[in-house]
């Protein structure tokens, strides 16, 4: 089957992948210094440098992000999702900055050609419970890259 549409899952993907390259934050609530040390180190990692009430603005995105990492790998920790979340290079972008970065907008329906799906003829039960295709041989997907602004895949 074909693909339509501006957002391919390939993406949504991605930024999950990218998401989770630095690994999992503590679960703990940060303090303030704490932020404030994470954000002084993000910065370096990655290259940035903000001036004036710029870093201000960004440094409070960069919170608001980590609060959402935690509350993820808490979460994570408890059983409810099987991947943690850490700071990467674009821990500073709001979500609609990042998806302003990709070219994101809201996919129409499209109708499919030929009228009602029917599917394939096969039973669930001819399929593995889950595949690790990290592992998989012969290798069927690569590590992640930074694609930068891409977001074509």
């Amino acid at each position: 089957a074909e693909w339509k549409g501006n957002t391919p899952p390939a993406m949504k993907l991605a930024f999950i992948a990218a998401i989770v390259i630095l690994g999992a934050a503590s679960a703990a609530a940060f303090t303030e210094e704490q932020a404030a040390s994470q954000w002084a180190e993000w910065k370096v990692a990655h290259g940035h440098a903000f001036e004036g009430g710029e870093d201000a603005v960004r440094f409070a995105i960069f919170k608001d992000n980590l609060k959402k990492i935690e509350s993820h790998n808490a979460k994570a920790a408890a059983g409810e999702y099987s991947f943690t979340l850490g700071a990467t290079s674009l821990a500073h972008l709001t979500e609609t900055e990042y998806k302003a970065m990709l070219g994101y907008s809201k996919s129409k329906p499209v109708d499919a050609p030929g009228g009602e799906y029917k599917g394939w003829d096969v039973a669930p039960a001819d399929f593995p419970a889950s595949v690790d295709w990290r592992t998989h041989s012969p290798p069927v997907v690569t590590p992640v890259k930074n694609q930068g602004q891409c977001g074509s895949c």
